[in-house]
């Protein structure tokens, strides 16, 4: 074989991998962390998931109101270094008000940001019945259910 056949056999060599290559599917991406949640008070709750991605954290899940009371859930954004605790970011969802005579369920579901490099490492969940004084609140990290 002369040079210039060899030439030729490797450039047909590497078209045919590269066409081959082309008609590979990738392998799925990953799913982001998840983290599941629970806070309560009295026949009151919040519950769901948070969901950790690269520069935020997605909030969602349930509330139940009971008769005559209203109810807020506000979640915080951290990242954690040698001297502690650091706030990103927060925001919150209410008030759910229930005026009825027995337990109500709504949803909610908001994202908070964590513009940094590699996101938010920990996420403080709050729950109450207004922003001020929460009932109930709780540290999250990535992939730990609180």
């Amino acid at each position: 074989m002369t040079t210039k056949q060899k030439v030729a056999a490797g450039a047909l060599s590497v078209i045919a991998a590269t066409a081959t290559l082309a008609g590979v599917a990738s392998p799925a991406q990953a799913a982001y962390p998840t983290t599941t949640f629970t806070l309560k008070y009295g026949n009151s709750y919040a519950s769901g998931n948070l969901t950790w991605y690269n520069r935020s954290v997605r909030v969602a899940g349930n509330i139940a109101v009971t008769a005559g009371n209203c109810r807020w859930i506000e979640a915080g954004t951290y990242y954690l270094d040698s001297k502690g605790e650091h706030y990103i970011d927060s925001d919150a969802r209410g008030p759910y008000c229930n005026s009825g005579s027995s337990t109500i369920i709504d949803q909610f579901d908001f994202t908070v940001l964590a513009d940094i490099s590699g996101g938010a490492e920990m996420v403080k969940v709050e729950f109450g019945e207004d922003l001020v004084n929460p009932f109930v609140s709780k540290k999250c990290f990535k992939a730990t259910p609180c």
